[in-house]
């Protein structure tokens, strides 16, 4: 799958990559200093947590002058926004300087999928097509702004990938210990990626002929140990404050939330919300007034949402196999509005769930609409890639690199199910814009094969 690019491609090659990455910088910061809207889903609730931090020392999302310890998020970005307003004193200024921060965050993760690229293919174009891709993934353009952890989550969980090869492809053991740090340091920032860690020592024990069996098994035992050290002060706070050793409350409340809720609605339609209610309620009543402890009360919703979906998998199945394509549709064009301060275009999409499309798409703006197909073409184009370059991987039997992306990608699909918040895909951006440069190699050779012959034909 090696690429032999040029010689004098290969000279101009640094400063194409050196002024790509420029531009996405600069066109990130643009928009975190000029948006006007700059929360995105959850970022109010990640800013709360930083003020109060930094304020009370208490790691709280609740408003008040006495925060009680909450632990729904993780505390890595929030620990962020707390150093940022420890300098800046006031919520406005540490909202706009946690954009323009996540701008040099988002740009540093597409440093990371050149790398990687570079690393799996040896290609300097290819990298580059999947550095321009994984730039101008329609949601990866408002989300990278918010105050939220997407661009910190992109640029660790990145970076970990890239030292993952490294250390499959060398052997090496700082490599091993770069990834699995920055892997821990992923799950304080996003719980989603808290399994991962087990996938990539698999990957060792599978592709890193570099060692004896022996040694790979001891070397992922050595990364998930290390995981394991990042994760205990977190741990142990979670137990100071609540009596449970665990990481978050996010894992209950949301399978009872979301994922059960969602096989309710489609069993009993509009009477699922106060099923769901009255479920609720039984649950938390048979907590012996534990209740308000939120690791009580998130470990009781999750067990009987577990419980839930084991004993109707087969409707849970058939619900995440209906809603699931949704994750992939999603443009962000509403949140991009919002950032841009255009509360007609996010109206007029709100509208569509009222009134229907058609009658929706006739109140939308021109630019929007127009917004709206660019997003989707944008999106076609890399899924085609991408499907494209996992089959030339399977066709060439490259398979760390199918595994690392194909692996990557079923890997998130699995975790976020039924729950298809567009933002929730940024997590498998760089793995689809790094498959889709290898697809674009693919057709560039075929391409480049078909010239030949007709020009052969021609002499």
């Amino acid at each position: 799958m090696n690429e032999v690019p040029a010689a004098p491609f290969a000279r101009i090659a640094p400063r194409i990559v050196a002024g790509s990455l420029a531009l996405i910088l600069v066109s990130r910061v643009l928009l975190a200093v000029s948006g006007v809207w700059l929360a995105g889903d959850d970022g109010a609730r990640y800013l709360q947590e930083g003020i109060n931090l930094s304020t009370y020392g208490v790691f709280s999302s609740e408003i008040g002058t006495h925060p009680a310890p909450t632990a729904h998020d993780l505390p890595l970005y929030p620990t962020l926004l707390a150093g940022i307003h420890w300098l800046t004193g006031e919520a406005t200024a540490t909202a706009r300087a946690a954009a323009v921060i996540n701008a040099f965050l988002y740009t540093l993760a597409a440093a990371g999928v050149y790398l990687i690229c570079r690393k799996l293919v040896a290609g300097q174009r290819t990298a580059l097509v999947a550095l321009w891709l994984f730039a101008v993934i329609p949601e990866g353009i408002p989300y990278s702004i918010f105050h939220m952890p997407e661009s910190l989550f992109l640029a660790l969980f990145t970076w970990s990938q890239l030292f993952l090869i490294r250390c499959i492809q060398s052997g090496g053991v700082g490599a091993l210990c770069a990834s699995f740090s920055l892997l821990g340091l992923t799950i304080l920032t996003k719980p989603i990626t808290v399994f991962y860690p087990v996938f990539a020592g698999l990957l060792i024990l599978v592709f890193c002929h570099k060692m004896r069996f022996g040694r790979r098994v001891a070397s992922a035992i050595a990364g998930l140990t290390l995981v394991a050290l990042a994760l205990c002060p977190w741990v142990l706070r979670n137990w100071t404050a609540f009596h449970v050793a665990g990481l978050s409350t996010i894992t209950g409340t949301n399978l009872f939330d979301y994922n059960y809720r969602f096989i309710l609605e489609d069993r009993h339609g509009t009477q699922a919300p106060e099923i769901l209610k009255q479920q609720q309620a039984d649950i938390l009543a048979g907590v012996d007034g534990q209740a308000s402890n939120p690791f009580v009360r998130s470990n009781a919703l999750g067990a009987a949402a577990k419980t839930g979906i084991k004993e109707s998998w087969q409707d849970y199945l058939v619900t995440t196999l209906k809603r699931h394509p949704r994750l992939y549709i999603g443009t962000g064009n509403i949140a991009f509005l919002k950032l841009l301060g255009s509360p007609t275009g996010s109206v007029a999409y709100n509208q569509v769930a009222s009134e229907g499309v058609y009658p929706a798409l006739r109140g939308l703006p021109a630019t929007v609409l127009i917004a709206q197909v660019a997003g989707w073409l944008v999106l076609l184009l890399i899924y085609t890639l991408t499907g494209i370059g996992l089959f030339t991987l399977l066709q060439q039997k490259h398979w760390l690199a199918l595994a690392l992306l194909g692996g990557g990608i079923a890997y998130f699909a699995l975790l976020i199910g039924p729950v298809v918040h567009t933002r929730y895909r940024l997590a498998m951006s760089l793995y689809f814009a790094i498959a889709a440069g290898i697809g674009w190699l693919r057709i560039q050779r075929g391409m480049q094969a078909r010239g030949s012959i007709r020009n052969q034909a021609l002499t």
